[in-house]
């Protein structure tokens, strides 16, 4: 977290487990709405899935209820986001989750060329995520990739979003917004990926006054 990347300070919060998850607690209610929780403990009870492929892995069925583990993961990154608020030498935070796998391997470089394209406004950045553009950076996967100290950072292409986002591996997020997303976005009734992405481009973007700005990597 802070300013400079290769001074920042990292923090590893324990990741809330979803097969260990107890849906009454005090903490998972005031992340996860009454009505969310209700459907997530029904879909438990009746051991139901929220995606479903055939043999050929088309998609047959898909239900939005929360699973334990969409929970859990709610419940992790409302953590990471009060880490971010409360830290007092924070201006941004860089929240990764712990099952990421790949990543460029200079990707402190790569995130100051990303820093360096920014407007002082920005209030997230969508790093790691799934949809049309979410597959794993070129340079992630190229093992033999290397760049020595003395050759130029390459900037990575980024691109501003006016809709919601799908997954949260990493992702970088003002301390200001991380505040408004603990004060103002929780208990949520969906999924959290979407769920803070809709709500900062609802926040921001909505108003006529605001000059915040959402942003996504494209690899």
């Amino acid at each position: 977290m802070g300013g400079n990347i290769q001074k920042s300070k990292a923090f590893r919060i324990p990741a809330v487990d979803g097969k260990n998850l107890s849906l009454d607690s005090p903490i998972t209610r005031r992340v996860i709405d009454a009505d969310a929780l209700a459907r997530a403990k029904r879909a438990r009870r009746l051991g139901l899935y929220s995606i479903v492929h055939d043999c050929e892995n088309e998609l047959v069925n898909f239900d939005d209820h929360l699973t334990p583990g969409a929970v859990a993961c709610a419940l992790s990154h409302h953590a990471a986001l009060r880490k971010v608020a409360s830290d007092p030498a924070a201006d941004w935070g860089l929240i990764l989750e712990d099952d990421v796998s790949l990543v460029v391997p200079d990707v402190d470089r790569s995130i100051a060329t990303i820093l360096e394209q920014l407007p002082d406004h920005w209030s997230a950045v969508f790093l790691g995520y799934h949809n049309k553009y979410g597959c794993p950076h070129r340079r992630a996967v190229n093992s033999s990739y290397t760049r020595s100290e003395e050759e130029e950072a390459e900037p990575e292409p980024v691109f501003e979003i006016h809709d919601h986002n799908w997954g949260l591996y990493a992702w970088m997020v003002k301390k200001e917004a991380a505040q408004t997303l603990v004060d103002e976005l929780f208990p949520i009734s969906s999924q959290v990926d979407y769920a803070i992405s809709k709500f900062l481009i609802t926040r921001f973007l909505g108003e006529q006054d605001s000059q915040e700005s959402l942003y996504l990597v494209f690899g």
